[in-house]
């Protein structure tokens, strides 16, 4: 149902779908981000007029793509991140988060970002700061990172290239890094 011009709020009832896919991209949907299935894997809210802070939990332990670029989303990204091990895409690129990035590698939970096979995070375009994320020494399947027009500060680490040897590609302008 995407590139459709729906407008309105997404219904609260969506948690009760049964869904393992929602596309929902290039819509006009406002207002926040409900509670979603369970059994949800695959999520596309891009291109909407979302707003308000992401969820505390998403309660999708199974979620593979998180698609929620070009919206108004904003707040902090929430620890609960660190939790969704199956996610292999991330883009919540062109929001208005703001604060550091959850370090996934002290979360004490056995189903920490550490263990994540994640491919592509795309954190573009937000107000996003702190150092560059040390936990992401871990996801070593890493092919996409995008972190540019943050306030991102502090050096690159220089275990980039020997901990991440799957990185294709890393964007950086507008941060603070030093060489």
């Amino acid at each position: 149902m995407g590139h459709n011009k729906i407008s309105g709020s997404l219904p609260s009832t969506i948690e009760f779908m049964g869904a393992t896919a929602i596309d929902l991209g290039s819509n006009q949907f406002n207002g926040t981000i409900p509670k979603l299935p369970i059994s949800l894997s695959d999520l596309d809210l891009s291109r909407n007029k979302l707003d308000g802070p992401l969820p505390l939990d998403f309660g999708t332990p199974n979620l593979m793509k998180l698609v929620l670029f070009d919206n108004s989303i904003s707040g902090t990204i929430p620890s609960s991140f660190c939790k969704m091990r199956s996610l292999i895409l991330l883009d919540i690129s062109g929001n208005k988060l703001n604060g550091p990035i959850p370090d996934c590698s002290t979360n004490t939970s056995t189903t920490n970002m550490t263990s994540m096979s994640i491919l592509n995070l795309s954190l573009r375009n937000n107000n996003l700061s702190g150092e560059f994320p040390s936990f992401l020494q871990h996801c070593q399947e890493l092919v996409f990172l995008d972190l540019a027009h943050n306030h991102f500060v502090g050096t690159l680490p220089t275990w980039i290239q020997e901990k991440l040897p799957q990185l294709a590609f890393l964007r950086r302008e507008k941060c603070i890094f030093q060489p």
